[in-house]
């Protein structure tokens, strides 16, 4: 494979960031499909409600993913830091 330490590999921060997503998703409440608030879409109208609570996890996953991507590695370890202490306490 390739050189240098596994430490520095790019791959790294996401691991972190991707189990804080897994524990956010499994952590969420059960979906009510009961809110008054609702939204139009191209496929009819959606609970606001409804959606914030399906995005809750994968959304920590798509930031982390891209704010890793974009940033040097010590930042990149942070975020990945700052989305479990954000899965964990939310």
């Amino acid at each position: 494979m390739g050189g240098g330490p596994l430490w520095d590999s790019p791959v790294l921060p996401l691991v972190p960031v991707i189990a804080a997503g897994v524990l956010r998703t499994a952590t969420r409440l059960p979906v009510d499909y009961a809110t008054p608030a609702a939204t139009d879409t191209p496929f009819g109208r959606v609970p606001v409600h409804l959606i914030t609570q399906l995005v809750r996890g994968p959304d920590l996953v798509v930031v982390g993913v891209v704010l890793t991507a974009v940033l040097p590695m010590p930042a990149a370890l942070i975020v990945a830091a700052a989305g479990i202490g954000w899965a964990l306490l939310r």
